[in-house]
């Protein structure tokens, strides 16, 4: 999950919104519209994503446990995406 993070004058209170005013979709905008999502769209196959970054976290604390909480060495840190974290 992605979380972004607003600085306060980037925000708007809920009263200040003002949503878009509703308009009717054309028919063939709609057929053009559902064609474009069914010429994207695929079988979802979970098996072709490795998550890297529970990988070296695993790696990382593994190793952290192996050498009794001392950091690991510099050029083991270097390896792993997660260097803030040791």
């Amino acid at each position: 999950m992605l979380e972004l993070m607003h600085f306060p004058e980037e925000l708007l209170d809920a009263s200040e919104f003002k949503a878009p005013a509703a308009k009717s979709i054309r028919k063939n905008e709609m057929q053009m519209a559902k064609q474009l999502i069914e010429s994207m769209a695929s079988k979802w196959e979970p098996r072709q994503y490795n998550d890297e970054y529970h990988k070296a976290l695993e790696k990382m604390i593994e190793r952290k446990i192996q050498s009794g909480g001392k950091p690991a060495p510099a050029r083991l840190r270097r390896s792993v995406l997660l260097t803030s974290w040791t």
